[in-house]
């Protein structure tokens, strides 16, 4: 049976949520509260920063081995930060994050009903915020995986005792066999847990997020209604109200107490200023920090990771190399789409629609949507950097530059 866009939007959020609310994150679930497994995620959490902190004292004063406090900065700094700012930033704004969840279902809902041209576009979301989602599991799962697999099969060639990453418990001699491998279990489970709660976390942020260029789509559609409508009968300047009077049903039905005259204004500032504009800056306030936590800290532990795989104190650090370059990527390539979808919003306001066929008041009124088109703003790594893959070769080669740096240091 095929599914309507809205019923696998749908299914994909089910996944997220279940996903989330293990982690005791659902903060799609209406009233959500700090529960018993928000509390477990957040002593694991800190657990893990503790360990972190007690490997960096022991490599420093113990072992005078700081190839260990490498890995456990590159770790601790890297994925527990990321999982600790996915989980403060949707908890206190976990209304505005299931409102944008809320609009969304309407956007999808209203428009699956209509032509085969709004369908397109819905599904193009769909198909968008899947490939996401697989992308984002492959990567985790291989994080979570790869990194035991490689640092077994190492130990079992080169017959070494080395650990997934340089970070362990106190009380346990990793020296002996008995304590090797039993830290090297408590790091694999840390590490597929780790992994779990950040690929929750990176769905429920790419959830809303991803959905901004679907309102491109809609938006052009419903400049072709607008000029079917006006050029049905071109000498009838009121004629257009009727092709924006669906979208106000959805968003507020005592709308239609107004006088004909307002219908503009209320298409204008609907369509654009709540649809689009109040969505982006929403999505854009909401994931400020992840998006800067994310991409500050991959950065980090990119550096750190090719810094050990350089040395050769550090196996499984191409795996985490790999996972951080992904989803570094993953993060700067919806950025760009986001460009574009700002950008395709302005040439719509430019070129769809047949402005020439307007009333002088809904010519005015469309001017306003293009400078308020102009005025929407992208995703951004930090108040300057936009979040770009432009923005991602840049790293990449400032990655490049200081991990060089290092190496010469160090030689």
């Amino acid at each position: 049976m095929i599914k309507n866009p809205s019923q696998r939007f749908r299914a994909i959020v089910r996944v997220t949520r279940i996903c989330a609310d293990i982690c005791g994150t659902d903060v799609f679930q209406p009233n959500y509260h700090i529960n018993i497994r928000t509390v477990l995620v957040s002593i694991v959490i800190i657990i893990s920063f503790f360990s972190c902190g007690y490997c960096i004292y022991d490599s420093i004063s113990v072992k005078d081995d700081w190839t260990l406090v490498i890995q456990a900065m590159c770790m601790g700094g890297g994925t527990l930060v990321q999982g600790l700012s996915h989980i403060v930033c949707f908890i206190r704004r976990s209304d505005d994050v299931l409102c944008l969840l809320e609009e969304t279902y309407i956007l999808y809902e209203f428009y699956e009903e209509k032509d085969a041209g709004y369908r397109l576009y819905l599904n193009r979301g769909v198909y968008l915020l899947t490939r996401l989602m697989k992308i984002c599991a492959f990567v985790n799962i291989i994080l979570a995986v790869g990194m035991s697999m490689v640092t077994l099969i190492f130990n079992s060639i080169v017959g070494q005792r080395v650990l997934i990453v340089g970070i362990f418990l106190p009380g346990l001699d990793v020296d002996t066999q008995n304590g090797f491998l039993t830290t090297m279990f408590l790091q694999s489970c840390f590490i597929t847990v780790g992994a779990f709660g950040l690929y929750a976390g990176d769905m429920a942020t790419l959830t809303s997020i991803s959905q901004i260029m679907t309102f491109k789509g809609i938006l052009r559609c419903k400049f072709r209604d607008l000029n079917e409508i006006l050029m049905d009968e071109p000498d009838n300047k009121c004629k257009s109200m009727e092709a924006i009077r669906d979208r106000n049903r959805v968003r507020n039905t005592s709308v239609y107490r107004l006088k004909n005259q307002n219908w503009q204004i209320v298409f204008l500032s609907a369509q654009l200023s709540i649809s689009i504009c109040s969505f982006v800056n929403r999505s854009r306030s909401i994931t400020y920090w992840i998006i800067f936590t994310k991409i500050v800290t991959n950065f980090f532990g990119l550096v750190c990771t090719v810094f050990c795989i350089l040395l050769g104190v550090w196996p499984a650090g191409y795996i985490y190399m790999a996972y951080c370059l992904t989803m570094m990527y993953v993060y700067c390539g919806v950025g760009t789409k986001i460009d574009i979808a700002n950008e395709g919003f302005i040439e719509a306001c430019y070129n769809d629609v047949l402005w020439y066929e307007m009333a002088a008041h809904e010519r005015k009124m469309l001017h306003t949507m293009m400078i308020m088109t102009h005025n929407t703003k992208g995703l951004t790594i930090g108040p300057v950097l936009p979040l770009s893959v432009n923005t991602g070769l840049q790293v990449t080669k400032m990655i490049y530059s200081m991990t060089m740096l290092l190496f010469k240091f160090v030689e």
